[in-house]
């Protein structure tokens, strides 16, 4: 401890000596000496430190004698009991009593010495420096040090460097940095400078270099490899150096021959972007194509296409003057941060007059700098649109002519005229027997490749026409009001934006779904309501179902679930790209007698569930309602009639239907006799746990053995209907949902039959496609609805509470 309050005055005057250096390094102070000034400078500050090293050697170690001094001082006692236990009588005289006295002395001084407590160490700094300048140099060495910054060791090392001739004046700042390219979204990084250090650092090919220096005469920026100097505008003053990187690169900084720091920068390449097919397309039944992909890059793509080439075409048009090249269209990118990522296009060529030829389709992406990647070539037959009018058909077929022949326009016209010969006879339309003669005048003498192209378009339209009546119209507002929509959910537009949107799509979807039901009441010559009825039994979608899908999709947007209503919006547009008319075939009477009968079982499958329940409750008084229950016995026997007359109209339903509700009919007579006081648990008038007058207990099990065997029958006789087993026509029907890529047994959104099979009507909820919040949400509702009905027994009371303490 003595050693070290000796020592620490001396060490302290030597870090005051080397912080004062320091702070006047970092203000720049001794930069600004001259050669002379600076060598003399460091010459004093190096005198100054030797001189204070040569005090400290005089230091001398403590002895024992300055030891017990300290003791004795930090005793506080009067006397020195540490340096008196050393004490010994002056004379050797052999007295007992003497002795004996120095004795008790030194016992009273070992005890105060044992008592001693050392005290913490004591600094003579205060006196040795009353002004307490060290202070001063600690906060001049601090404030200093940040105002430097970055350049405080290039600042200390030049003041050791007498060579250079260079002399920073104050102010003097070099500041050098990285700037990588925006769309790599990587932050800029700062290139430290330190003499006689080389940093590495590793950024983007194509990021910019950026030197600013103040107050530096003299300075040099050298570089070696990929750093190409960009030009800097006139008169841009002070303006930074900037350099472009191109590839692995050297930079080193000096200021008057003195070198201030150097960096060598490997340049990350940028490597192309990446397409590829993930699903194979798939051809709808509009004549549109559905194409799933998968873009990649190592910062992100700006744009997509598919390019159709290379057509292979018929004999006759393989050496004719094309006006149309083969189609291009451009693609959208998924929704994610830089379009990466998996997404689905449904792209519409049909217009084109290549569709229906076989070709190599290509897909396309470029990221920011111009690169671009490409899928596999893959062999693939656009798909046309189909025509089930043989004039339109024929309209088509001479487009194309006309479009990918254009030498010989003359050809089409004769087709023209051949096929406006007879109007009457052949029931032509007179606006297509219009349109067709102003064709043939215009082709025969076409003016120029432009108005051939016009009338291209012209033959198009007039074969929509034919076709779908006002259809085509309603079905591009229909799809432009798709494209939108899903333009601002990848944006991320504004909850109002969504709504407005989806109102849009709303009208639109109600317009093309009007036009095809109108264009299917003429086809068939029935009115649209049966075909309401042919889609409500699963066989067609419905304006309600896809109604009930808008709604969900925009709740799911409302609720930031933009993932979800892009699926909900992916499935609804490929369910409307599939979309068919109906036939011109109506149901027979077997047909209709089974869907009546299907009709009638679902509710009675409903008014039997309500039955047990009202059996349920009735159970749940403490004091039975004879009244009551003779009602519900009553209403169980109605049921049991009703099912009879169920199975009288459908006949040769043998199977597991019939099987099915023959159980139904047993265990209702079961629940019917439990009313009445006959059940199993005694004899007429016997009482149980659940009331008197009656087996309440029974009537309710035998109840839900009744609904069970109802639900069973109705699965069993909708599995045997989707096989064309239980009506007339079923073939047909299988034909037509397969050209749909529709399963049998399974509605247009590709799912299990939901009325008839496992999810039957009878399930109050109706979850099937819902989101789990929403459906969530929805038992919980029905829980608390429940349990605040006055009527709840305290068992059906408690077991809700417990339902929904453990849904919460």
């Amino acid at each position: 401890m003595l050693a070290f309050e000796r020592a620490w005055p001396l060490a302290a005057a030597l870090l005051v000596l080397v912080g004062l250096f320091l702070a006047l390094s970092y203000a720049g102070l001794l930069l600004a000496l001259p050669r002379l000034g600076r060598i003399i400078g460091v010459a004093a500050f190096g005198v100054a430190f030797l001189l204070v090293l040569v005090r400290g050697a005089r230091w001398d170690w403590p002895d024992a004698t300055a030891q017990l001094a300290r003791l004795d001082r930090d005793s506080g006692a009067r006397h020195q009991p540490a340096s008196g236990l050393a004490d010994a009588l002056a004379n050797a005289s052999d007295d007992p009593a003497t002795a004996q006295l120095l004795a008790l002395h030194q016992q009273r001084l070992a005890r105060a010495a044992a008592a001693i407590r050392l005290k913490p160490p004591r600094s003579a700094l205060a006196r040795l420096d009353p002004f307490a300048l060290r202070a001063a140099v600690l906060l001049a060495l601090v404030a200093t040090a940040f105002v430097a910054g970055s350049q405080r060791d290039i600042r200390v090392a030049a003041a050791f460097d007498w060579r250079a001739s260079f002399v920073p004046g104050p102010g003097f700042r070099v500041d050098a940095w990285l700037n990588p390219p925006l769309y790599t979204g990587r932050p800029p990084l700062l290139i430290k400078l330190r003499q006689g250090v080389t940093q590495t650092l590793a950024v983007p090919v194509h990021s910019q270099l950026v030197v600013q220096a103040a107050h530096a005469p003299h300075f040099e920026i050298v570089t070696d490899g990929g750093l190409a100097k960009q030009p800097v505008a006139a008169g841009a003053g002070a303006a930074p150096a900037k350099y472009l990187l191109q590839g692995d690169a050297h930079v080193s900084f000096s200021a008057g021959g003195v070198p201030l720091g150097a960096a060598a920068v490997h340049a990350i390449p940028d490597l192309p972007p990446t397409i590829l097919l993930t699903a194979p397309p798939k051809a709808n039944a509009r004549g549109s194509l559905t194409l799933a992909y998968k873009t990649g890059d190592d910062y992100g793509v700006t744009g997509a296409s598919a390019t159709w080439s290379a057509p292979e075409l018929p004999a006759a048009l393989a050496h004719g003057r094309a006006l149309d090249a083969p189609p291009q269209v451009s693609l959208p990118l998924p929704g994610t941060q830089g379009g990466l990522g998996e997404t689905k296009a449904t792209i519409d060529l049909s217009s084109s007059p290549y569709a229906g030829l076989r070709g190599t389709l290509v897909l396309h992406d470029n990221d920011a700098i111009g690169q671009s990647g490409q899928s596999q070539p893959l062999a693939l037959r656009l798909p046309a649109r189909p025509f089930s009018n043989p004039l339109a058909r024929a309209m088509v077929e001479q487009r194309r002519n006309l479009l990918l022949d254009a030498d010989h326009p003359a050809r089409v016209g004769r087709a023209f005229e051949a096929l406006s010969i007879a109007p009457e006879v052949f029931h032509t339309p007179s606006a297509a027997f219009a349109g067709m003669r102003y064709v043939v005048d215009a082709l025969h003498h076409p003016r120029s490749d432009a108005e051939l192209q016009r009338l291209g378009e012209f033959i198009w339209q007039m074969a929509l026409n034919l076709e779908d009546g006002n259809i085509p119209q309603a079905e591009r507002g229909l799809r432009a009001a798709q494209e939108n929509l899903r333009k601002a959910l990848e944006r991320g537009a504004s909850p109002a934006e969504i709504a407005r949107l989806s109102q849009q799509l709303r009208q639109a979807l109600n317009k093309f779904m009007a036009e095809m039901a109108k264009k299917a009441a003429r086809d068939a010559g029935q009115t649209p309501p049966h075909q309401a009825q042919a889609a409500e039994q699963g066989r067609m979608i419905t304006p309600k179902e896809l109604r009930s899908m808008m709604d969900r999709m925009q709740k799911m947007a409302e609720a930031g679930d933009v993932a979800g209503a892009k699926r909900l919006l992916d499935q609804m547009q490929q369910i409307l790209e599939n979309l068919r008319t109906a036939k011109s075939t109506a149901p027979n009477a077997a047909q209709q007698q089974m869907d009546k009968a299907m009709g009638a079982l679902d509710k009675l499958t409903r008014q039997q569930q309500a039955l047990r329940d009202d059996t349920y409750r009735e159970g749940q008084r403490r004091r039975p309602d004879e009244a009551a229950r003779q009602g519900l016995g009553q209403r169980q026997n109605h049921l049991r009639d009703v099912l009879r007359q169920l199975q009288k109209l459908m006949p040769g339903q043998s199977g597991k239907a019939g099987k099915a509700l023959d159980e139904a009919g047993k265990a209702m007579g079961e629940a019917e006799k439990a009313l009445n006081g006959q059940g199993r648990a005694g004899q007429p008038g016997q009482s149980d746990d659940q009331g008197e007058g009656g087996n309440g207990g029974a009537a309710v099990d035998a109840q839900g053995k009744a609904l069970q065997a109802l639900r069973k029958g109705a699965q069993a006789l909708a599995e045997a209907m989707a096989k064309g087993q239980g009506a007339a026509g079923g073939q047909g029907q299988e034909e037509g949902m397969a050209q749909q890529g529709q399963k049998p047994g399974q509605d247009p959104l590709g799912r299990d039959v939901g009325r008839y099979g496992k999810g039957d009507s009878t399930s109050r909820m109706h979850l099937d496609g819902v989101p789990a919040v929403e459906r969530a949400r929805r038992v919980l509702e029905e829980l608390r609805r429940r349990l605040a009905r006055p009527d709840l027994g305290p068992d059906e009371r408690a077991y809700l509470q417990r339902l929904l303490r453990h849904q919460q």
